[in-house]
């Protein structure tokens, strides 16, 4: 890792508000399902790590992102959205009886 790389780092570490990491313990998915509850907080956090990522990229100028951390960054906004959208169709296939 490059000298940049670290100080984007600390830089980010240390004046960034963090999204929560701790939740995806609590998520794990148990063979392959999950329930409707665990999926919507895992949409929320979804939406928490997504709106995090973009701001990052979209980091002012005087705080540039280092080309290896942008292509990370930019590959995991791709694979975070990729889930979302999964979880939502996930969601619209689910048909739910309410109890009386």
């Amino acid at each position: 890792m490059s000298q940049s790389d670290i100080s984007f780092w600390n830089d980010i570490k240390n004046n960034s508000r963090h999204v929560s990491w701790e939740s995806e313990k609590a998520l794990q998915q148990a063979d392959g399902k999950m329930t409707v509850r665990n999926v919507l907080a895992r949409l929320q956090v979804l939406d928490d790590e997504i709106s995090w990522i973009q701001e990052t990229l979209s980091a002012p100028a005087e705080r540039p992102i280092p080309p290896s951390i942008a292509q990370l960054l930019g590959e995991t906004l791709d694979q975070k959205r990729t889930l979302k959208s999964r979880l939502e169709k996930a969601l619209d296939d689910t048909i739910v009886e309410l109890p009386e």
